[in-house]
């Protein structure tokens, strides 16, 4: 059985990581990630919905004009829309919620459940099913110290 503290390293280099991921996912110069990048849908002659990339950057500029966005990479009006901050806010956003967490990241909710309090942590403030829980577990210890 490995140590808390050796647990609570590995759950913190998880945590890292994914926040990590999610930074590098922002500063990609994807066309999602353009302040004046949107995404049209339309449907086209043969009635199939399609997407279109339009950049609206000229759009302010000048009423009526719409470009498509064919490569970010080399758009003079790429523009990142994720702060670090952002980013950071969204992280634990999706982090403090359960569900997310236990759908996209299994591994760090098995790590918190095994951080979770021990014996010593649990008797210095014990609800009424925390004492009877406590009792069970000193009569179970002292009966195996018989046998």
């Amino acid at each position: 059985m490995r140590s808390p503290g050796v647990i609570y390293r590995r759950y913190r280099q998880i945590k890292k990581k994914i926040l990590y991921d999610k930074l590098a996912e922002a500063n990609k110069c994807l066309h999602c990630n353009c302040h004046y990048g949107k995404r049209v849908t339309y449907t086209d002659e043969f009635g199939i919905e399609r997407v279109l990339k339009v950049c609206n950057y000229n759009s302010l500029l000048d009423e009526g004009r719409v470009e498509g966005c064919t490569d970010p990479i080399q758009c003079n009006a790429f523009a990142n829309k994720w702060s670090k901050e952002k980013v950071i806010e969204e992280v634990d956003k999706e982090l403090a919620d359960y569900n997310i967490k236990k759908r996209k990241y299994p591994e760090l909710t098995v790590l918190e459940w095994a951080l979770d309090k021990d014996l010593n942590d649990a008797t210095k403030n014990p609800g009424v099913f925390g004492t009877f829980i406590i009792k069970c577990i000193e009569f179970l210890e002292s009966i195996l110290k018989y046998k």
